[in-house]
């Protein structure tokens, strides 16, 4: 255990050292590795394992036991076969993640908890360099990935639970900023940032295959936001028209939904504040005080997203992201857990984070300016 910690905290402090500054990635990887070791090592009993995490680790241990390695495993039929009958499909990613992890750490069901550590660290500098490119200071964005990244939900559920929503997270945050700086990239910029964005989806729909689309729409509202001219709505059309036979494959999974416009309401003010303090099972009780701290601050950050909206252009991508996603699950009544919401978590936190920014420190004032006319406020195309 004490090789996982160290080797995990060593590689998180390494990613997140130059973004963050010494002190902070010390701060963050002390943290991020001083939970998960107490609790494994004085603590761990079994009682907030769900379902998902149990199989992803039975799953690895009968395959390392077997004599399978990350890379048999996909070379050799037999294994290859069982992986993907285990992962339903396509999205295997993070089941191989944990055969990886059990390969390196030992079969224990720490191993690839401790690996949410430099997962959190690179979300952590995706996150800075997403808010620099919102056009805000380098104290701001240093705060707000430190913030984010110890923030009560990703903290707690990165710390105790060996679930692929913290790899959604990452790849979420890395998928928002490629597609910014494509919209502020020319020529071999805008080459090089499709081309990440591109292996960022590909990943994720190894993942969570709808999380891509939902990205895409945000993308395409955000940019019809910002431009307003005919020619941009009718390449927006025939490029919608495109997506759609691309995922024609999905539709069957429109029986999902519930489009009754009373149950989409009802279902996004759930969805929002799921889960509710006094309704929480025996095996999620490490989410009480995350839940109470949640319901406390949710309208500080309701008004934190407005001001946000208010300030940044660019980072008006990750309200919209925020919303389409809200939409999304409360029309998938099936789908409102906070598991669900776990994965824009980090969104709400900076929602959270703006509004206290602005109340907390002198900076703020200057901060939560509005931005001037659009004719005259430009992309902001730092964080390259």
């Amino acid at each position: 255990m004490l090789f996982a910690a160290c080797a995990c905290g060593g590689l998180a402090f390494f990613l997140m050292r130059k973004s963050l500054s010494t002190p902070w990635a010390a701060l963050v990887t002390i943290v991020k590795i001083a939970i998960p070791l107490v609790y494994f090592g004085y603590f761990y009993d079994g009682t907030w394992q769900i379902v998902d995490d149990v199989l992803y680790h039975d799953l690895a241990r009968s395959l390392l036991t077997a004599g399978y390695n990350p890379i048999t495993v996909f070379t050799d039929p037999a294994a290859r076969s069982i992986l993907l009958d285990a992962s339903n499909g396509p999205v295997l990613l993070y089941w191989w993640w944990n055969v990886l992890a059990e390969w390196i750490f030992g079969i224990h069901y720490y191993s690839p908890v401790f690996v949410n550590v430099p997962i959190a660290a690179v979300t952590a500098v995706y996150i800075y360099r997403l808010t620099l490119l919102g056009g805000f200071p380098v104290q701001y964005a240093r705060l707000l990935a430190v913030f984010s990244t110890l923030h009560w939900d990703l903290l707690l559920w990165s710390a105790f639970l060996n679930l692929k929503d913290l790899s959604v997270v990452m790849l979420t945050a890395a998928a928002l900023f490629y597609l910014l700086q494509l919209s502020a990239q020319r020529g071999i910029g805008m080459v090089t940032a499709s081309m990440k964005l591109l292996i960022v989806l590909v990943l994720l729909s190894t993942i969570r295959f709808y999380v891509g689309v939902l990205l895409l729409i945000s993308y395409s509202i955000w940019l019809l936001l910002r431009v307003r001219r005919l020619s941009t709505y009718l390449s927006w059309l025939v490029a919608g028209l495109v997506a759609l036979l691309l995922v024609r494959r999905y539709f069957k999974l429109f029986n999902w939904f519930d489009l009754n416009v009373v149950g989409i309401v009802v279902g996004m003010i759930h969805f929002v504040l799921t889960p509710q303090p006094w309704s929480i099972e025996p095996n999620y009780s490490f989410v009480f005080i995350p839940s109470v701290l949640h319901w406390i601050f949710a309208v500080p950050a309701a008004v934190g997203m407005w001001l946000a909206w208010r300030r940044s252009r660019n980072l008006r991508l990750l309200v919209i992201y925020f919303v389409v996603v809200t939409l999304f699950y409360a029309a998938v009544p099936d789908l409102q857990g906070p598991r669900q919401r776990l994965q824009v978590s980090f969104i709400w936190a900076w929602f959270e984070f703006h509004f206290f920014y602005l109340i907390l420190t002198p900076a703020g004032g200057g901060v939560f300016q509005p931005l001037p006319p659009a004719s005259t406020a430009p992309l902001v195309t730092r964080a390259s």
